[in-house]
């Protein structure tokens, strides 16, 4: 993730005028700070608060955040948890199958 880049991010429930659902999101943070391993430790404790409260709504993205960066730290079991739970949500997911 670098500074300038567009990600598509699924939001909540939109309010009033907000964006709505699946929105492009540019990131505005130094590379730096994006790069830094407390980045990555917030990003993903928000990840799984969002997973958490959001259970019954698509949370694709986050749990797609969560896999990857499980898997670029090596934490095999919680990206195996992760797809589990993926996977019993959707049995005939593309995703599941991938890994």
């Amino acid at each position: 993730m670098q500074r300038g880049e567009l990600w598509w991010a699924t939001l909540p429930e939109p309010k009033g005028s907000e964006p709505r659902y699946r929105s492009p999101v540019l990131i505005v943070s130094s590379n730096r700070f994006n790069e830094s391993r407390i980045r990555h430790d917030e990003a993903l404790v928000w990840a799984e608060k969002g997973i958490r409260a959001f259970k019954r709504e698509g949370v694709d993205d986050l749990e797609e955040f969560c896999i990857d960066e499980y898997l670029r730290r090596g934490e095999l079991d919680h990206v195996e948890q992760l797809v589990w739970n993926r996977f019993l949500k959707h049995p005939h997911s593309e995703k599941y199958f991938e890994l």
